[in-house]
């Protein structure tokens, strides 16, 4: 049993649970609290504490709930989270024009009876006011009285070849799986129901603004046992969505909210950007029909228990492990060490003993700040990251849309990214047998979410660990994300497998063959051509001098011209002092200019540190000052001041030296510099 089950176990017993502190505090019906039940309650202290809310005795002790059953068919805000779904699928933001959306195909025994499946379900469009609730443009949603269609289409293919019932599957599977359900019209869902000879099949497409992941296997749960028995009586449901959503509005009022907000606030100018991945150079989201795809994994039963005893004797829960692992996974492709990932959290708050009983959307999002700048070992990276979500769902009542919100306000809307997300669902909704015989996993199952390129997916409802990767096509270089999935695989795998991994720094390395391409690329031992640096250069020159050899958007440079031209820079050079070895800044912009003076400063023997003219001052003055220049090529004499003990050779003017009259350079050792470079970190 754990903290979510044990809370359910409560409200249908009727005991209320709330925080005081760190303290939890009941009220039960007299011999209800039971020492089973408060030695549950003891040993889930920790997590209970993170999942109830200081909210009071009773909805009469309690103002944050009021029921308001004469207003409920009167529009409610959306939201937060579903405020962000329904601006996030509008095409006009960057990657979105999807929704936030679930597509499944769910086994069935085959012959099962489409009238009695229909009926079960309009029993549950009336019971459930979720199931009749539109999603209207203006940020609101309101719950219609009664659903004019509820039609379940069905598609009688027992007759039908193989080849037709793929074909007609395919088909659906274009139409539903990146379905965007329109706003203002009916409910965000719909079902289809395909018979085959071999099997009956659900088609369900919904769009989380309407259910989150428990209410659709609540749905599903209902919808079998009345299929089953027609006539069961369900639980009594005696609260609405719209109260709830309400209830969680004036919480905001509390002292607990704003304690949550002041931890967030003071923590937004610090928490990390998104990790930066590599992404296509050619993909453009505004002009690219969105499309993801599903990588899939399923580690069985042997193994992730293997894996769980692996993290406890870590110190670190079963759902922590395989985050912590999954977080490796980006670390290691990204570009930074410090990044955010999104966390959708599964959050009912105990706000009326029958919270659990209503359907809706009650996800919250929450931001986790990933730091792999610690080299300390997978286990301790894995327990510390552990400890920050702790603290961060300890402070969830203010979510992470405003934190996010309040991040583009104050760096801006790229800051406030969250493409990379974890959908953790372990432990979390224990797996009842269907009472109509539906097969437990799906046979078939894909998701979108605007703004998310990989949406990490995962849960162990069906015996084993399953693992799912939607992942939004064309966004990143061919194969790459295959890469990243299979190494987060074998890492599962290694971490169940022995304690080596968890004391290692980095317990993943690359793919096999990117370490191959690595190890050739920086294979770069070769002989040592005789000769310096600009050598070829005034070979080729005298002997091809009238070819082209530069070109910028002002003309050309034949090679004699370039050679002629560096001759003179050379002779200017040796004329103002310049003696081999003798460091030269270069401040000419890119153009043909800019490779008569680099070749100049190397005919003269001298290094040349290209220096960007467009730097400030402050700076260009520091890199000639700092590398000890005595002599700067410049464009002409209107480059600006330098340095003092710099003296000025400028390019426009100078003569070009004919081919025939350049003279050897002074020689120079191939071992000596030739020039310097300073870099943005330098």
């Amino acid at each position: 049993m754990n903290a979510n089950d044990l809370l359910k176990e409560f409200c249908d017993a009727g005991i209320q649970l709330w925080r005081e502190g760190e303290n939890l505090r009941f009220r039960a019906p007299r011999g209800v609290m039971d020492d089973r039940r408060l030695a549950e309650l003891r040993r889930h202290k920790a997590e209970l504490l993170t999942l109830v809310a200081d909210t009071g005795v009773s909805r009469e002790e309690d103002p944050v709930w009021q029921d308001r059953p004469d207003e409920r068919d009167l529009p409610f805000p959306l939201t937060d989270i579903q405020s962000a779904y329904l601006f996030g699928r509008n095409p006009a933001f960057g990657y979105g024009g999807v929704s936030c959306h679930l597509y499944q195909e769910l086994d069935y025994p085959a012959g099962l009876d489409p009238a009695r499946l229909q009926s079960a379900w309009d029993g549950l469009v009336r019971r459930h006011d979720a199931l009749r609730t539109v999603v209207h443009e203006d940020g609101t949603q309101r719950v219609l009285p009664e659903l004019q269609d509820t039609r379940i289409a069905v598609a009688d293919l027992r007759d039908a070849s193989d080849d037709e019932v793929a074909e007609a599957f395919a088909g659906v599977r274009d139409e539903l799986s990146h379905a965007v359900h329109p706003t203002g019209e009916r409910p965000m869902y719909e079902l289809r129901l395909t018979l085959a000879a071999d099997r009956s099949v659900l088609h369900l497409s919904v769009d989380f603004m309407a259910l989150d992941w428990l209410s659709i296997q609540q749905v599903l749960t209902e919808l079998d046992r009345r299929y089953q028995q027609p006539d069961c009586a369900l639980p009594g449901i005696d609260a609405t969505y719209r109260d709830y959503v309400s209830a969680e509005h004036r919480l905001r009022g509390t002292e607990r909210y704003a304690r949550d907000r002041a931890y967030w606030w003071d923590r937004v100018d610090e928490l990390p950007g998104p990790p930066a991945l590599p992404l296509r150079d050619d993909h453009d989201p505004a002009t690219t029909a969105p499309r993801f795809r599903r990588l899939t994994t399923t580690l069985d039963a042997r193994v992730w228990q293997s894996l769980k005893m692996r993290a406890a004797e870590q110190g670190s829960t079963p759902a922590n492990a395989v985050l912590a692992a999954y977080v490796e996974t980006i670390g290691r492709w990204s570009g930074t060490p410090r990044f955010c990932v999104g966390l959708p959290v599964l959050q009912r708050l105990p706000l009326h003993p029958g919270v659990d009983r209503l359907l809706g959307d009650f996800t919250s999002l929450s931001l986790l700040a990933v730091d792999q700048e610690e080299r300390t070992s997978f286990a301790e990276r894995a327990r510390a990251l552990g400890e920050r979500l702790f603290d961060d769902l300890d402070h969830r009542l203010c979510s992470g849309v405003e934190v996010l919100r309040e991040i583009a306000r104050r760096r801006g809307r790229e800051a406030a990214m969250l493409p990379v997300v974890f959908t953790g669902s372990i432990g979390v909704g224990g797996h009842a047998v269907s009472a109509a015989g539906r097969r437990p996993r799906p046979s078939y199952g894909i998701s979108q979410t605007p703004q998310v390129w990989i949406d990490c997916q995962v849960g162990d409802q069906f015996g084993g660990l399953d693992v799912n990767w939607d992942i939004r096509e064309g966004t990143f270089p061919d194969g790459m994300v295959d890469d990243m999935f299979a190494a987060f695989e074998a890492l599962l795998h290694r971490l169940a497998e022995g304690a080596e991994p968890w004391t290692e720094v980095d317990p993943q390395p690359l793919p096999a063959h990117q370490r191959t391409r690595r190890a050739e690329v920086n294979a770069t031992a070769a002989p040592v051509p005789e000769g310096l640096l600009h050598d070829p250069l005034v070979a080729r020159a005298r002997a091809y001098p009238d070819r082209i050899a530069v070109i910028d958007i002002a003309g050309t440079l034949t090679y004699a011209q370039w050679l002629g031209g560096a001759a003179a820079v050379a002779a200017r050079l040796r004329a103002e002092g310049c003696r081999p070895g003798d460091f030269v800044g270069v401040l000419v912009d890119k153009c043909r200019d800019q490779a008569v003076a680099v070749l100049g400063v190397l005919l003269a023997g001298g290094v040349y540190v290209p220096v960007d003219s467009g730097q400030p001052r402050i700076r260009r003055d520091r890199i000639l000052t700092d590398s000890g220049a005595g002599f700067a090529v410049v464009a002409d004499a209107a480059s600006g001041e330098l340095p003092d003990g710099v003296r000025a050779v400028t390019v426009a003017g100078l003569t070009p030296v004919p081919l025939a009259e350049i003279a050897e350079g002074p020689r120079v050792a191939p071992d000596d510099l030739a020039y310097v470079m300073h870099t943005s970190g330098s």
